[in-house]
């Protein structure tokens, strides 16, 4: 067992430069609840265990598949399915970060490829970086090497990228890497729009293609006016700088129609697929391809 000097030197380390901690009981526990988890994860990466899990993201116009979003999930053999709430600032405090993005991305690149050798329509996939993945300056070589691994070429994978990264980042690396990837054809998606407060000059300089207005300003969007407003504030200033929107978050058929009609051009939530497994996603498809789409918006 650690002694407590160790595990209040742990957590000083653990809160940042200046921390002042003292020694508890409750300290303890949250230790020794951290060295468990640390263990799991590391058997889980291990015993294979982390796995994509894929929603769906419809095209308004044409109200087909427009491709999937790659989520990771843990299949842990006891507690179930478990989203990235669980373990994702674990696997990031434990140094597994990146090694997590590694296998999500290579898993997702695998089942694009299977289901195009299946001859389901599916136009892209995308998959989320990371900050620290992000200031790599190997990063754009890997993820070529990645996609030309399954035979995907890069117009066929989205980037998705945290808006809050686009605010906080100012470093050469981070712009240089977005601008990379841009240049090599890959699409470049802004998640969680409306959260981190990005400029238009930030729009501009990242090359975004695409932003995703986050599922906080779509909620209740077909009967609150004061969610209307803000999202088509955000909707004309990206269509502006002629870039496309994405919806997520839509659950009711009355969000899908509001998001719809105030010019998303894409939208993703519950109310027309959950993440669902790979396996799962390959019915999914030809069942959604089976309907007629105006039908097949919702359900």
């Amino acid at each position: 067992l650690q002694n407590d000097v160790d595990i209040t030197l742990s957590e000083a380390k653990l809160q940042g430069s200046g921390a002042s901690v003292i020694f508890s009981p409750e300290l303890r526990n949250a230790f020794e609840e951290r060295e468990d988890l640390r263990k799991d994860l590391k058997r889980a990466f291990a015993a294979d265990e982390i796995e994509p899990f894929f929603q769906p993201q419809i095209n308004v116009r044409t109200g087909k598949l427009d491709g999937f979003e790659a989520l990771a999930r843990w299949r842990h053999p006891e507690k179930g399915v478990l989203t990235p709430f669980h373990f994702l600032n674990a696997a990031t405090e434990f140094g597994l970060g990146e090694k997590l993005d590694e296998i999500i991305m290579d898993k997702a690149f695998s089942a694009l490829a299977s289901w195009r050798a299946k001859g389901l329509i599916v136009p892209r996939i995308g998959v989320n970086i990371t900050t620290a993945e992000l200031r790599d300056p190997f990063m754009i070589e890997r993820i070529k090497w990645a996609a030309e691994g399954h035979d995907l070429d890069p117009s066929g994978v989205c980037i998705e990228i945290l808006e809050s990264v686009l605010v906080e980042e100012e470093g050469n690396e981070v712009i240089q890497n977005i601008a990379g990837l841009s240049r090599s054809g890959f699409q470049i998606d802004l998640d969680d729009f409306g959260t981190g407060h990005a400029s238009i000059a930030t729009l501009k300089q990242f090359n975004v293609d695409r932003i995703k207005i986050d599922r906080s300003f779509i909620s209740n969007i077909d009967t609150n006016s004061d969610q209307q407003k803000i999202a088509g504030a955000m909707i004309d200033l990206s269509h502006s700088l002629g870039v496309s929107v994405l919806a997520e978050g839509i659950e009711t058929e009355g969000e899908y129609a509001q998001a719809a009609s105030m010019g998303c051009e894409f939208l993703q939530g519950y109310g027309i697929a959950r993440p669902m497994s790979a396996v799962a996603a390959t019915e999914w498809i030809k069942s959604y391809a089976a309907k007629e789409p105006v039908h097949a918006a919702i359900g």
